[in-house]
């Protein structure tokens, strides 16, 4: 084990179950809306699938600063700050130089994350997690690669978690 103690389910679809007590807490927590599109959720979580899969070791290196490894490509680093905003230096671990950072995605009818490249020793963040790596680092792109997001790319994401597929280009 890697460390992981526990696994949350999340709903495919928003619902609101019956029998619950405040049903409503979970009306709108599932990966798609009642019309089968994918929310901000869905595409954070394949962000997240996409960034992080096969990493080795886990390692908390400061508040809101995480290190994920890899035995077969460089680091990720997932990195937030609650107090609501600054800089966050990473030019040691990077070796000075610049990183690609990724921005989770939060709006409504965006599918595609917002990236950006940075000094690694002046990364800016906020409350919103951000994947930084190396600048170098290529990204994924859709799940099921036929160039473009949709309800396969979900199936995709489901395999994977079932443990039966790895995402890759």
């Amino acid at each position: 084990s890697i460390g992981i103690e526990a696994v949350t389910w999340q709903p495919l679809l928003d619902h609101a179950p019956l029998g619950v007590p405040n049903p409503e807490m979970f009306s709108q927590s599932g990966f798609l809306d009642v019309n089968l599109n994918p929310k901000p959720y869905y595409y954070t979580f394949r962000l997240m699938i996409q960034k992080l899969t096969g990493f080795s070791s886990l390692e908390k290196q400061g508040e809101g600063i995480f290190k994920f490894a890899f035995q077969d490509k460089e680091p990720v680093f997932v990195l937030w700050d609650d107090s609501g905003g600054g800089e966050t230096d990473l030019s040691g671990p990077f070796g000075g130089g610049n990183v690609l950072i990724t921005h989770i995605v939060e709006e409504s009818g965006k599918s595609v994350a917002e990236t950006g490249i940075a000094p690694a020793g002046n990364i800016p963040v906020s409350r919103s997690p951000v994947f930084v790596e190396s600048s170098r680092t290529g990204d994924s792109g859709d799940l099921d690669n036929n160039g473009r997001v949709d309800i396969f790319d979900l199936l995709a994401l489901l395999k994977v978690l079932a443990g039966k597929s790895d995402i890759g280009p």
